[in-house]
């Protein structure tokens, strides 16, 4: 999954809140986020108990992850939240 930063350009053209969280930009075939039906444009706020303000901040959380676990996503899509369930694979 290729994710990017909000800036305030970003949250305004998008008409977000904030500029928390990441912005899904691509979504890699055959990918967990693909399979709990993440998309490009989705907005993530949160992956299991951690908010995520940044890509850092993601990729930190998901890194003490285990192979194997499931955990919940809160995103936006189009302004409207939505939660995805996703199973941690092992980094390419």
């Amino acid at each position: 999954m290729t994710i990017l930063d909000i800036d305030e350009r970003t949250s305004r053209l998008f008409d977000l809140p904030n500029t928390d969280g990441v912005m899904v930009m691509g979504v890699d075939l055959n990918s967990p986020a693909l399979k709990a039906g993440m998309a490009r444009g989705d907005v993530v706020v949160s992956i299991g108990e951690k908010n995520t303000k940044n890509t850092s901040e993601l990729q930190n959380y998901v890194a003490t992850l285990r192979r194997g676990e499931i955990v919940k996503a809160k995103l936006y899509r189009k302004g409207k939240a939505k939660t995805v369930t996703l199973k941690i694979a092992e980094a390419k």
